[in-house]
């Protein structure tokens, strides 16, 4: 009993660990994949001049 209650908590635990860390992944990749953008538009803006 005691084995299956300390596994549920440490998957609890790894649950709130990654809910935690989540929004950081979710904006270091927005920012990445902005930070990509910009730069393709910039190279096409000094290509068309």
């Amino acid at each position: 009993m005691s084995s299956s209650s300390s596994a549920k908590i440490s998957s609890a635990m790894v649950f709130k660990n990654a809910a935690f860390c989540f929004p950081d992944v979710v904006l270091n990749v927005l920012k990445a994949s902005e930070a990509k953008a910009t730069a393709a538009s910039i190279s096409s803006d000094v290509a068309s001049l």
